[in-house]
Protein backbone atom coordinates (compact mmCIF):
# COMPACT_ATOMS: atom_id res chain seq x y z
CA UNK A 1 0.00 0.00 0.00
CA UNK A 2 1.80 3.34 -1.07
CA UNK A 3 1.94 6.18 1.29
CA UNK A 4 -0.39 8.52 -0.87
CA UNK A 5 -3.39 6.04 0.15
CA UNK A 6 -2.00 5.53 3.56
CA UNK A 7 -2.39 9.08 4.21
CA UNK A 8 -5.89 9.47 2.29
CA UNK A 9 -7.12 6.65 4.67
CA UNK A 10 -5.47 8.08 7.61
CA UNK A 11 -7.20 11.33 7.06
CA UNK A 12 -10.55 9.70 5.75
CA UNK A 13 -13.01 10.69 2.53
CA UNK A 14 -13.49 13.98 2.71
CA UNK A 15 -16.96 15.30 2.44
CA UNK A 16 -18.46 17.37 -0.41
CA UNK A 17 -18.93 21.04 0.57
CA UNK A 18 -22.06 22.89 0.78
CA UNK A 19 -23.25 26.24 1.10
CA UNK A 20 -26.09 26.48 3.67
CA UNK A 21 -27.93 29.92 3.95
CA UNK A 22 -30.01 30.14 6.81
CA UNK A 23 -33.35 32.74 6.35
CA UNK A 24 -31.79 35.05 8.48
CA UNK A 25 -27.56 35.43 9.38
CA UNK A 26 -24.66 34.58 6.78
CA UNK A 27 -23.96 31.96 5.04
CA UNK A 28 -21.46 28.69 5.64
CA UNK A 29 -19.19 26.86 3.49
CA UNK A 30 -19.06 23.60 5.40
CA UNK A 31 -19.27 19.54 5.04
CA UNK A 32 -23.18 18.26 5.22
CA UNK A 33 -23.19 15.37 7.68
CA UNK A 34 -25.97 12.59 8.21
CA UNK A 35 -29.25 14.26 9.29
CA UNK A 36 -32.85 13.18 10.15
CA UNK A 37 -35.72 14.68 11.80
CA UNK A 38 -35.47 17.45 9.40
CA UNK A 39 -32.64 19.10 11.14
CA UNK A 40 -29.53 19.59 9.43
CA UNK A 41 -26.21 19.07 10.56
CA UNK A 42 -22.95 20.50 8.67
CA UNK A 43 -19.42 20.75 9.80
CA UNK A 44 -16.40 19.74 12.04
CA UNK A 45 -18.26 20.60 15.35
CA UNK A 46 -21.29 18.96 14.16
CA UNK A 47 -23.86 22.27 14.42
CA UNK A 48 -27.57 21.97 13.40
CA UNK A 49 -29.94 24.11 12.22
CA UNK A 50 -33.56 23.38 11.62
CA UNK A 51 -35.45 23.61 7.94
CA UNK A 52 -37.91 26.14 9.22
CA UNK A 53 -34.77 28.35 9.78
CA UNK A 54 -33.05 27.40 6.37
CA UNK A 55 -33.62 29.10 2.79
CA UNK A 56 -31.28 26.66 1.30
CA UNK A 57 -28.80 24.34 0.49
CA UNK A 58 -26.19 24.54 -2.98
CA UNK A 59 -23.69 21.98 -3.47
CA UNK A 60 -20.79 23.64 -4.20
CA UNK A 61 -18.32 21.86 -6.64
CA UNK A 62 -21.00 20.89 -9.40
CA UNK A 63 -20.61 19.54 -13.07
CA UNK A 64 -23.09 21.94 -15.46
CA UNK A 65 -26.29 20.23 -15.61
CA UNK A 66 -27.02 17.51 -18.12
CA UNK A 67 -29.41 18.01 -21.59
CA UNK A 68 -32.94 17.78 -21.49
CA UNK A 69 -34.78 15.20 -22.57
CA UNK A 70 -38.19 15.26 -24.37
CA UNK A 71 -40.69 13.44 -22.12
CA UNK A 72 -42.33 15.05 -19.33
CA UNK A 73 -43.03 13.56 -16.12
CA UNK A 74 -45.17 15.46 -14.01
CA UNK A 75 -45.57 14.29 -10.42
CA UNK A 76 -47.45 14.51 -6.52
CA UNK A 77 -45.69 18.06 -4.97
CA UNK A 78 -45.65 20.23 -8.21
CA UNK A 79 -42.74 17.92 -9.19
CA UNK A 80 -41.36 17.30 -12.08
CA UNK A 81 -38.68 15.08 -14.55
CA UNK A 82 -37.70 16.12 -17.91
CA UNK A 83 -36.28 12.42 -18.70
CA UNK A 84 -34.91 10.40 -22.04
CA UNK A 85 -36.54 7.79 -21.59
CA UNK A 86 -38.60 5.81 -18.31
CA UNK A 87 -39.61 2.53 -17.75
CA UNK A 88 -42.47 1.17 -15.54
CA UNK A 89 -42.06 -2.70 -13.67
CA UNK A 90 -44.68 -2.90 -10.98
CA UNK A 91 -44.87 0.11 -8.72
CA UNK A 92 -41.98 1.44 -9.90
CA UNK A 93 -41.26 4.00 -12.37
CA UNK A 94 -37.65 4.45 -13.25
CA UNK A 95 -35.90 7.57 -15.36
CA UNK A 96 -33.10 7.02 -17.42
CA UNK A 97 -30.96 9.66 -19.08
CA UNK A 98 -29.78 9.82 -23.36
CA UNK A 99 -27.62 6.76 -22.30
CA UNK A 100 -29.93 4.65 -21.09
CA UNK A 101 -28.93 4.69 -17.60
CA UNK A 102 -31.83 4.50 -14.88
CA UNK A 103 -30.74 7.66 -12.69
CA UNK A 104 -34.03 7.95 -10.30
CA UNK A 105 -36.94 5.56 -9.17
CA UNK A 106 -39.97 6.79 -7.69
CA UNK A 107 -43.12 5.28 -7.27
CA UNK A 108 -45.86 4.65 -9.54
CA UNK A 109 -48.37 6.40 -7.34
CA UNK A 110 -46.28 9.59 -7.19
CA UNK A 111 -46.39 10.11 -10.72
CA UNK A 112 -49.41 12.02 -12.10
CA UNK A 113 -48.96 12.08 -16.14
CA UNK A 114 -45.90 11.68 -18.51
CA UNK A 115 -46.04 14.54 -21.54
CA UNK A 116 -44.78 12.60 -24.77
CA UNK A 117 -45.45 15.51 -27.33
CA UNK A 118 -44.43 18.84 -27.19
CA UNK A 119 -46.55 20.96 -29.32
CA UNK A 120 -49.80 20.35 -27.37
CA UNK A 121 -52.60 22.52 -26.58
CA UNK A 122 -51.45 23.59 -22.77
CA UNK A 123 -55.07 24.37 -22.05
CA UNK A 124 -56.39 21.09 -22.68
CA UNK A 125 -53.72 19.67 -21.14
CA UNK A 126 -53.90 21.68 -17.66
CA UNK A 127 -57.60 20.59 -17.35
CA UNK A 128 -56.78 17.03 -17.81
CA UNK A 129 -54.53 17.12 -14.94
CA UNK A 130 -56.93 19.44 -12.46
CA UNK A 131 -59.24 16.01 -11.87
CA UNK A 132 -58.42 13.32 -9.88
CA UNK A 133 -58.98 10.25 -12.08
CA UNK A 134 -60.01 6.68 -11.14
CA UNK A 135 -58.59 4.69 -13.73
CA UNK A 136 -55.33 5.26 -15.74
CA UNK A 137 -55.62 7.09 -19.40
CA UNK A 138 -54.14 7.32 -22.91
CA UNK A 139 -54.07 10.80 -24.26
CA UNK A 140 -54.21 10.75 -27.83
CA UNK A 141 -54.59 13.76 -29.95
CA UNK A 142 -56.52 14.44 -32.97
CA UNK A 143 -56.60 17.17 -35.09
CA UNK A 144 -56.73 20.15 -32.26
CA UNK A 145 -58.50 17.81 -29.72
CA UNK A 146 -57.09 15.87 -26.71
CA UNK A 147 -59.20 12.35 -26.43
CA UNK A 148 -58.93 10.08 -23.24
CA UNK A 149 -58.76 6.29 -23.67
CA UNK A 150 -59.03 4.83 -19.36
CA UNK A 151 -58.16 1.55 -18.90
CA UNK A 152 -55.33 0.50 -16.63
CA UNK A 153 -51.07 0.73 -17.31
CA UNK A 154 -49.38 -3.11 -17.09
CA UNK A 155 -45.97 -1.74 -18.21
CA UNK A 156 -43.55 0.78 -19.93
CA UNK A 157 -40.78 0.30 -21.78
CA UNK A 158 -38.59 2.61 -24.15
CA UNK A 159 -41.08 2.33 -27.05
CA UNK A 160 -44.52 1.19 -26.20
CA UNK A 161 -46.70 1.29 -22.79
CA UNK A 162 -48.75 -2.45 -22.35
CA UNK A 163 -52.51 -1.29 -21.41
CA UNK A 164 -55.07 -2.91 -20.37
CA UNK A 165 -59.26 -2.05 -21.22
CA UNK A 166 -62.07 -4.11 -20.64
CA UNK A 167 -60.45 -7.09 -20.24
CA UNK A 168 -58.32 -6.88 -22.83
CA UNK A 169 -54.57 -6.14 -23.53
CA UNK A 170 -52.38 -4.48 -26.17
CA UNK A 171 -49.32 -2.61 -26.58
CA UNK A 172 -49.67 0.84 -27.69
CA UNK A 173 -46.28 2.79 -29.41
CA UNK A 174 -45.68 5.55 -27.35
CA UNK A 175 -45.23 7.59 -30.84
CA UNK A 176 -48.40 7.48 -31.38
CA UNK A 177 -49.71 9.23 -27.90
CA UNK A 178 -49.58 12.99 -26.64
CA UNK A 179 -49.31 11.83 -23.57
CA UNK A 180 -50.19 9.18 -20.17
CA UNK A 181 -52.57 9.94 -16.90
CA UNK A 182 -51.95 7.77 -13.93
CA UNK A 183 -54.35 6.96 -11.35
CA UNK A 184 -54.84 10.01 -8.77
CA UNK A 185 -57.56 9.23 -6.64
CA UNK A 186 -56.89 12.56 -4.46
CA UNK A 187 -56.11 15.87 -5.42
CA UNK A 188 -52.38 16.83 -5.33
CA UNK A 189 -51.10 17.71 -2.16
CA UNK A 190 -48.30 20.99 -1.92
CA UNK A 191 -44.64 20.27 -1.18
CA UNK A 192 -43.20 22.96 0.92
CA UNK A 193 -39.82 22.22 0.00
CA UNK A 194 -37.93 21.66 -3.36
CA UNK A 195 -34.87 19.34 -4.40
CA UNK A 196 -33.24 20.63 -7.56
CA UNK A 197 -30.95 17.58 -9.14
CA UNK A 198 -28.38 18.42 -12.10
CA UNK A 199 -30.86 17.75 -15.15
CA UNK A 200 -32.62 20.58 -13.43
CA UNK A 201 -35.20 18.26 -12.46
CA UNK A 202 -37.27 19.35 -8.86
CA UNK A 203 -38.98 16.93 -6.38
CA UNK A 204 -41.17 18.27 -3.90
CA UNK A 205 -41.13 17.43 -0.28
CA UNK A 206 -42.10 17.66 3.08
CA UNK A 207 -39.49 15.64 5.43
CA UNK A 208 -35.98 15.16 4.38
CA UNK A 209 -32.78 12.62 5.82
CA UNK A 210 -29.41 11.92 4.74
CA UNK A 211 -27.58 9.05 5.29
CA UNK A 212 -23.89 10.35 4.16
CA UNK A 213 -24.25 9.40 0.76
CA UNK A 214 -28.23 9.63 -0.15
CA UNK A 215 -31.01 11.92 0.19
CA UNK A 216 -34.19 10.02 1.41
CA UNK A 217 -37.45 12.75 0.66
CA UNK A 218 -41.11 11.90 1.95
CA UNK A 219 -44.64 13.43 0.96
CA UNK A 220 -47.48 12.03 1.78
CA UNK A 221 -46.75 8.49 2.28
CA UNK A 222 -44.22 8.10 -1.27
CA UNK A 223 -40.41 8.11 -0.39
CA UNK A 224 -37.88 8.93 -3.12
CA UNK A 225 -33.94 8.61 -2.58
CA UNK A 226 -31.31 9.99 -4.70
CA UNK A 227 -27.81 10.51 -4.50
CA UNK A 228 -26.13 13.70 -2.81
CA UNK A 229 -23.61 13.41 -6.11
CA UNK A 230 -26.64 13.89 -8.52
CA UNK A 231 -27.81 17.15 -6.46
CA UNK A 232 -27.66 20.91 -7.50
CA UNK A 233 -29.67 22.38 -4.58
CA UNK A 234 -32.22 22.03 -2.09
CA UNK A 235 -34.93 25.35 -1.67
CA UNK A 236 -36.58 25.27 1.98
CA UNK A 237 -37.76 28.93 0.96
CA UNK A 238 -40.90 27.64 -1.49
CA UNK A 239 -43.93 29.22 0.10
CA UNK A 240 -42.19 31.35 2.51
CA UNK A 241 -41.63 34.42 0.67
CA UNK A 242 -44.17 35.94 -1.57
CA UNK A 243 -42.66 38.90 -3.96
CA UNK A 244 -44.50 42.23 -3.56
CA UNK A 245 -44.40 42.48 -7.86
CA UNK A 246 -46.61 39.46 -7.04
CA UNK A 247 -49.53 41.36 -5.33
CA UNK A 248 -52.13 43.61 -6.37
CA UNK A 249 -52.80 47.03 -4.44
CA UNK A 250 -55.96 47.69 -3.06
CA UNK A 251 -55.43 51.48 -3.52
CA UNK A 252 -53.12 53.37 -4.99
CA UNK A 253 -52.63 57.52 -4.56
CA UNK A 254 -50.33 59.90 -6.13
CA UNK A 255 -50.35 63.62 -4.84
CA UNK A 256 -48.38 65.48 -7.57
CA UNK A 257 -45.64 68.10 -5.96
CA UNK A 258 -46.55 71.44 -7.88
CA UNK A 259 -44.08 73.46 -9.01
CA UNK A 260 -43.16 75.88 -11.54
CA UNK A 261 -40.48 74.32 -13.52
CA UNK A 262 -39.29 70.75 -13.26
CA UNK A 263 -35.07 71.07 -15.05
CA UNK A 264 -34.41 67.43 -15.50
CA UNK A 265 -36.12 66.49 -19.27
CA UNK A 266 -36.16 62.59 -17.67
CA UNK A 267 -38.01 63.16 -14.55
CA UNK A 268 -40.20 65.87 -16.55
CA UNK A 269 -40.97 63.18 -19.25
CA UNK A 270 -41.38 60.41 -16.02
CA UNK A 271 -44.11 62.89 -14.08
CA UNK A 272 -45.92 63.48 -17.86
CA UNK A 273 -46.14 59.33 -18.40
CA UNK A 274 -47.90 59.45 -14.44
CA UNK A 275 -50.11 62.28 -15.14
CA UNK A 276 -51.25 60.71 -18.60
CA UNK A 277 -51.20 57.09 -17.18
CA UNK A 278 -51.58 57.01 -13.23
CA UNK A 279 -48.70 54.84 -13.33
CA UNK A 280 -46.81 55.55 -9.76
CA UNK A 281 -45.19 51.98 -9.61
CA UNK A 282 -43.78 49.54 -11.64
CA UNK A 283 -42.99 45.56 -11.04
CA UNK A 284 -39.23 43.85 -11.38
CA UNK A 285 -38.55 47.30 -13.13
CA UNK A 286 -37.61 50.83 -12.26
CA UNK A 287 -40.44 51.80 -15.50
CA UNK A 288 -38.59 50.21 -17.97
CA UNK A 289 -35.11 50.44 -16.57
CA UNK A 290 -33.38 47.57 -14.58
CA UNK A 291 -33.76 48.60 -10.80
CA UNK A 292 -30.91 49.73 -9.82
CA UNK A 293 -29.06 51.65 -7.05
CA UNK A 294 -25.55 53.27 -6.11
CA UNK A 295 -23.65 52.90 -2.56
CA UNK A 296 -20.57 54.08 -2.11
CA UNK A 297 -19.55 50.90 0.46
CA UNK A 298 -20.33 48.41 -2.72
CA UNK A 299 -17.81 50.54 -4.90
CA UNK A 300 -15.08 48.53 -6.10
CA UNK A 301 -12.43 48.48 -8.83
CA UNK A 302 -14.44 46.47 -11.35
CA UNK A 303 -17.50 48.57 -9.86
CA UNK A 304 -16.32 52.04 -9.21
CA UNK A 305 -20.06 53.44 -8.62
CA UNK A 306 -20.97 50.85 -6.70
CA UNK A 307 -23.70 49.68 -8.64
CA UNK A 308 -26.74 46.97 -7.32
CA UNK A 309 -28.83 45.60 -9.69
CA UNK A 310 -32.00 43.60 -8.38
CA UNK A 311 -33.93 41.00 -10.73
CA UNK A 312 -36.83 41.45 -7.94
CA UNK A 313 -38.61 44.33 -6.46
CA UNK A 314 -40.59 47.33 -7.15
CA UNK A 315 -39.87 51.01 -7.60
CA UNK A 316 -42.46 53.64 -6.24
CA UNK A 317 -42.62 57.68 -7.58
CA UNK A 318 -42.44 60.14 -4.66
CA UNK A 319 -45.55 61.39 -3.64
CA UNK A 320 -47.27 57.72 -3.91
CA UNK A 321 -49.57 55.81 -1.07
CA UNK A 322 -50.27 52.30 -1.85
CA UNK A 323 -52.07 49.73 0.13
CA UNK A 324 -51.44 45.90 -0.16
CA UNK A 325 -53.54 42.95 1.37
CA UNK A 326 -51.32 40.90 4.04
CA UNK A 327 -51.56 37.18 2.52
CA UNK A 328 -52.49 34.90 5.50
CA UNK A 329 -49.29 33.73 7.70
CA UNK A 330 -47.11 36.67 6.66
CA UNK A 331 -45.26 37.91 9.80
CA UNK A 332 -42.42 40.11 7.98
CA UNK A 333 -41.53 42.37 5.46
CA UNK A 334 -38.34 42.81 3.69
CA UNK A 335 -36.52 45.34 1.34
CA UNK A 336 -33.46 46.85 0.77
CA UNK A 337 -34.59 50.06 0.30
CA UNK A 338 -32.68 53.02 -1.64
CA UNK A 339 -32.95 56.00 -4.55
CA UNK A 340 -33.02 54.27 -8.22
CA UNK A 341 -30.33 55.61 -10.01
CA UNK A 342 -30.59 58.19 -12.57
CA UNK A 343 -28.62 61.00 -14.30
CA UNK A 344 -30.19 63.17 -10.75
CA UNK A 345 -27.72 62.96 -8.10
CA UNK A 346 -29.59 64.31 -5.65
CA UNK A 347 -32.98 62.37 -5.05
CA UNK A 348 -34.70 61.74 -1.69
CA UNK A 349 -37.58 60.46 -0.15
CA UNK A 350 -39.19 60.16 2.65
CA UNK A 351 -40.28 56.30 3.28
CA UNK A 352 -42.75 55.37 5.91
CA UNK A 353 -44.47 51.75 6.84
CA UNK A 354 -47.80 51.23 8.27
CA UNK A 355 -49.44 47.95 8.98
CA UNK A 356 -53.22 48.34 10.00
CA UNK A 357 -52.74 51.77 10.53
CA UNK A 358 -49.60 51.97 12.91
CA UNK A 359 -46.38 53.70 11.72
CA UNK A 360 -43.86 50.54 11.97
CA UNK A 361 -41.01 52.19 10.07
CA UNK A 362 -39.92 55.54 8.60
CA UNK A 363 -36.79 56.74 7.50
CA UNK A 364 -35.72 59.85 4.98
CA UNK A 365 -33.14 58.02 2.12
CA UNK A 366 -31.69 60.01 -0.49
CA UNK A 367 -29.09 59.06 -3.32
CA UNK A 368 -26.14 60.15 -1.33
CA UNK A 369 -26.97 57.31 1.18
CA UNK A 370 -23.77 54.80 1.93
CA UNK A 371 -25.45 52.16 1.37
CA UNK A 372 -28.48 50.58 1.15
CA UNK A 373 -31.17 50.87 3.94
CA UNK A 374 -32.01 46.95 5.37
CA UNK A 375 -35.87 46.97 5.85
CA UNK A 376 -37.07 43.87 8.18
CA UNK A 377 -39.78 44.32 10.12
CA UNK A 378 -43.19 42.42 11.71
CA UNK A 379 -46.22 42.81 9.50
CA UNK A 380 -48.50 40.54 11.17
CA UNK A 381 -51.74 42.66 10.45
CA UNK A 382 -54.10 42.91 7.16
CA UNK A 383 -53.01 45.64 5.52
CA UNK A 384 -49.67 46.97 4.49
CA UNK A 385 -49.49 50.53 3.65
CA UNK A 386 -46.32 51.85 2.01
CA UNK A 387 -46.12 56.22 1.83
CA UNK A 388 -43.25 57.40 -0.65
CA UNK A 389 -43.53 61.40 0.77
CA UNK A 390 -41.19 63.98 -1.24
CA UNK A 391 -37.79 63.98 0.70
CA UNK A 392 -35.84 67.26 2.18
CA UNK A 393 -35.29 69.26 -1.20
CA UNK A 394 -38.85 68.18 -1.73
CA UNK A 395 -37.83 67.22 -5.35
CA UNK A 396 -40.08 66.01 -7.81
CA UNK A 397 -39.60 62.84 -10.20
CA UNK A 398 -37.35 60.96 -7.73
CA UNK A 399 -38.17 57.26 -7.81
CA UNK A 400 -37.58 54.59 -4.81
CA UNK A 401 -36.78 51.55 -5.57
CA UNK A 402 -37.80 48.24 -2.98
CA UNK A 403 -35.53 45.71 -4.13
CA UNK A 404 -36.07 42.36 -3.10
CA UNK A 405 -39.12 43.26 -1.61
CA UNK A 406 -41.08 40.53 -0.37
CA UNK A 407 -43.01 39.24 2.39
CA UNK A 408 -41.99 36.31 4.27
CA UNK A 409 -44.21 33.34 6.19
CA UNK A 410 -41.23 32.34 9.07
Amino acid sequence: MTIAVLLLLSLGVQDEPVQIEPLKGPTVTADLKPFRDNKVIYGKNQRSISIAELKKITFVKKSKPSSKGSIKLQCRGNSFFQCHAISLKGDRVVIADSAGNATIQVPRGFVSSMQLEKEIDKNQWAKLLDNARDSDALVVKREERLDVLEGIIKGIDAKQVTFEIQGRTANVQLSKLAGILFFQPKKDESAPYRLTDQALNQIGFEQIEFDGETFSLSLAGYSIQIKSTDVLSIDFSAGVYTSLSDLTPESINWKPFLRAKIPDKGISDLIETVRENKIVWSRDKSFGEPIAMEFETKATRENPAGRVIYDSGVSILGGSEIVFSIPEGVVAFEADAGIQMSNHKLGAVYLEIFVDGKNVWNKQITASDASQHKIDIPVRGERLKLIVGYGKANDVGDVLSLGNARLRKR
